[in-house]
Order: C-alpha cells, then structure tokens, then sequence
C-alpha cells in the first residue's frame, strides 16, 4: 500500500472527507466509506468517545487523588463514588478500564507507605501489616513480596547492612 493509501486511510477512519483520485485510492475509498456509513459518522463517534476519554481520565484522576491523599482511612467505595460524583459501579468500571482494579490500586499505595515502616527495626512487622491495613502478617508479606520480589523481612536485613 503507498504512502497516499495509507494516509487515505486515515482521513477516512477520522472521519474526513475522501476523495480518490486513482483506482488504488478507489479501491479502499468504497470499502471504506459504505463501513462508515452503516456504523455511523466516525467523526461524530471520535468526538463523543474523546469527551468521555476526558471526562473518565479526570474522574480516576480525582479518585487516585482522594485516596493518595486519605490512603490510610478506611473509606468505602461508596464514600469515594459520592466524592467524586459517581455510582460505585461506574467508578469501578470506568477507573479498572485505565487504571487497573480499585483494590489493587490501593494495595500498592499501601505497600508504598509501608517501605520506610518495614526499614525501621524497632516496629515488628506484624504491627506494620495492622497499622497499614493487611488482615495478617501473612498477608502483608505474601502482598509484598508479590509487589517488590522481596520480604519484608529481607529487605529490613538488606536496609540494616546498607546503613
């Protein structure tokens, strides 16, 4: 295919008047333009799926911040819908299609949080699992390990050798 096919291409699948103007451009001209027609304006679509793009991307990007700035409170789903003005399922919807799943988003906020606690030698690491939310020691580490290839308990010897 040319170059000029390809960027024919283009023009037609964004929605842009086509015109060919050889047989090659025919070719893909007709195909294309009777596939938009029966599925509706490509331009119209573009557009409207942007807006919701937009409107999805700032609505996880409020919810990421809530719980970013509020990650050790046991906020329900339904608390952070409310926030951000939304339903529970469409937030989990929405913020699992860009981001990921809501609870393993958290989960790696709380790991985060965890790495200087676990460096500390003085606090057990089944009191950092409860202060940070994990229902066991057990938990905690299976979490941690999975998130950072690692124990805690390895990378505590590992940080006390660094020091």
């Amino acid at each position: 295919m040319s170059i000029q096919a390809r960027v024919l291409c283009q023009r037609a699948c964004s929605g842009h008047r086509i015109e060919a103007q050889n047989n090659e451009q025919r070719q893909l001209v007709y195909p294309l333009s009777a596939s938009t027609k029966t599925r509706g304006a490509p331009n119209e679509w573009a557009l409207r799926q942007t807006r919701y793009d937009s409107r999805h991307r700032d609505l996880v990007h409020e919810t990421e911040r809530l719980w970013t700035s509020r990650f050790d409170e046991s906020l329900s789903l339904a608390d952070v819908a409310a926030h951000v003005g939304s339903s529970v399922y469409h937030l989990c919807r929405v913020f699992r299609r860009i981001t990921g799943t809501i609870h393993r988003y958290r989960q790696q906020l709380r790991l985060r949080a965890t790495l200087e606690a676990v460096r500390d030698p003085r606090v057990s690491l089944p009191d950092i699992a409860a202060r940070f939310g994990f229902p066991s020691h057990s938990h905690f580490t299976h979490a941690f390990r999975r998130e950072f290839a690692v124990v805690p308990s390895a990378l505590r010897r590992g940080a006390r050798t660094c020091r």
